[in-house]
Parts: structure tokens; C-alpha cells; sequence
């Protein structure tokens, strides 16, 4: 029975043993449970910022995708009405053009009118012998024949010195057929 009390004694002291082992794994257990739990929580709060964080990221995100889509919209819109107008401006500019085209070629056939009228004015107010204007004295001064044909007075004297008739439609002149011509305005060159 000794024996038996021993061994029962043994395997007391062996099952004490035990469960003091177990005890302390038991807290080993439960502080390592306590440690998890306490991560899990800090790593669900973690995550829950991280969800919220990234929610809003998405909400800004579709509120810039929103804006880019308005600007387009509005850069479209711009564009469009830039068209627009150029084409009212390439239009009016285009009639300009035309309008000013047209007006040069008036300008350019008054221009040769009034050319052809100063040659004729001129040729009017030239000598027909010497082809110089008229001076409203001097020399060559205007002189008018019976025929009523106009010449510088130096011009036509030298002429009648070699021909006895005018040197336009040819009816013979006498020197007192030569007339002064007062208060006429000649254009002088």
C-alpha cells in the first residue's frame, strides 16, 4: 500500500504539476487571446479609418470627374461659340475684302478719268506748237487767232515767220488777226 500511496502521491504531485502547467498555459493562452483581441480591434478600427479614408478618396474622385465633365462641357461650349464667331468675323471680313476691291476699282477708274481729264485740261492749256502750258504773262502768254484757235504768243509769232496760215485748220492769218486773251486762268506746270 505504500507503494500504491506512493505512486498515488507521484501521480498526484505529477497531476498538480499538470495542472499548474495548465493553469499558466491556460493564462498564456488567455493573455495571447487578450493580445489578439486587442490587435483585432486596433486592426478593425485601423480599418475602418482606412475604408473611410478610401471612401472619401472615391467621393473626391467622382466629385473631380464630375468637374472635368463640366469643364468640357464648358470648354465645348466655348470652342463652339469661338467658331461661331470666327465664322461671322471670316464672313464680314470676306464682304469687307470685296467691298474694298470694289472700291479700289472705282477709285482706280476715277483715277484714270480724272488722269484723261487733266491731260485734256492740260492739252487745253498747252501751247499746240510747243506743247509748254500757257504763261498769264510774259512771252508766252495766251493768243488767240480770227479761227478762235489758242498758241503761245512766242510760239506763234516764230510760226508765222515761216507760214502765213494757223497751225491748227490752216486759214491764213495777218498779224493783226493776233488777240491778247485777258482773265483766263491757265494751269501752269
Amino acid at each position: 500500500m505504500t507503494r500504491s500511496q506512493d505512486n498515488l502521491r507521484a501521480a498526484l504531485e505529477e497531476s498538480k504539476k499538470l495542472l499548474e502547467e495548465s493553469k499558466t498555459t491556460s493564462e498564456e493562452i488567455n493573455r495571447v487571446l487578450q493580445l489578439t483581441k486587442r490587435q483585432n480591434e486596433e486592426l478593425t478600427i485601423e480599418r475602418d479609418a482606412l475604408l473611410q479614408q478610401l471612401q472619401n478618396e472615391v467621393s473626391k474622385n467622382e466629385a473631380l470627374q464630375q468637374q472635368v465633365l463640366e469643364q468640357d462641357k464648358s470648354k465645348n461650349t466655348i470652342i463652339e461659340s469661338i467658331k461661331q464667331e470666327f465664322e461671322v468675323h471670316e464672313t464680314n471680313f470676306k464682304a469687307r475684302i470685296e467691298e474694298i476691291i470694289a472700291e479700289r476699282d472705282t477709285f482706280e477708274k476715277k483715277m484714270l478719268e480724272t488722269v484723261e481729264e487733266l491731260n485734256k485740261t492740260l492739252n487745253l492749256n498747252s501751247c499746240i506748237i510747243c506743247y509748254s502750258p500757257y504763261e498769264l504773262e510774259g512771252s508766252h502768254r495766251m493768243v488767240s487767232l480770227k479761227c478762235g484757235h489758242v498758241f503761245g504768243d512766242s510760239c506763234l509769232r516764230e510760226y508765222l515767220s515761216h507760214r502765213p496760215d494757223c497751225a491748227i485748220c490752216k486759214q491764213l492769218v495777218e498779224n493783226h488777226d493776233l488777240r491778247y486773251i485777258f482773265g483766263c486762268h491757265t494751269t501752269g506746270v
